[in-house]
């Protein structure tokens, strides 16, 4: 659980900050006075954004423990070089590659909606960016451990948001299942 390398570390004080940012949101809510970006939240301070803000923010955290359950025994807070581990691509793995990282942005999209503030925009660009980074340093590894099978689930997935046309699962010669495009 102890972030590996440098560039771990950076990414875990950029998800801390984000924690950090996502905590005190409600604090500060209804008190900023940004000017624009007040003007630019007042439309958002709405009962039917309220809704979809909640509504965002459960079906994120539901789909995230969807995909931790997905996962199983493969789950892993970080990289470990060496270990091998199963290449997923059942439930919400089938649509995407990464959907721990999209249904987080889900959350914080609705978190937005709920409490619209500098800070909650904020706090969405740092975590996209910290995101990005890491899904490219899995994306690396994966690659590495996987080769062919994890380039055939890249062509037929994308890597934060579904790709058309849409990949089914099928038995390779060894048993195992493999991904394969419409």
């Amino acid at each position: 659980m102890k972030p590996q390398g440098r560039m771990e570390k950076l990414l875990w004080a950029g998800w801390f900050v984000v924690v950090g940012l996502w905590l005190t949101i409600p604090f500060i809510a209804g008190k900023e006075a940004f000017g624009l970006w007040a003007a630019i939240c007042s439309p958002l301070i709405h009962p039917a954004a309220t809704a979809a803000g909640i509504a965002l923010m459960v079906a994120g955290y539901a789909a995230t423990l969807w995909s931790y359950s997905a996962m199983g025994r493969n789950w892993r807070m970080g990289i470990k070089q060496g270990e091998r581990t199963m290449l997923v691509t059942r439930g919400p793995f089938q649509f995407v590659r990464h959907p721990i990282y999209f249904f987080q942005i889900v959350m914080l999209v609705g978190l937005a909606l709920l409490l619209p503030t500098l800070v909650s925009l904020i706090a969405m660009v740092i975590h996209l960016f910290c995101v990005l980074v890491k899904t490219a340093g899995e994306e690396s590894f994966l690659l590495a451990v996987h080769g062919a099978d994890y380039q055939d689930y890249q062509s037929c997935t994308g890597k934060l948001l579904p790709k058309y046309p849409r990949r089914k699962s099928e038995p390779g010669k060894d048993g195992a299942t493999r991904p394969k495009c419409d």
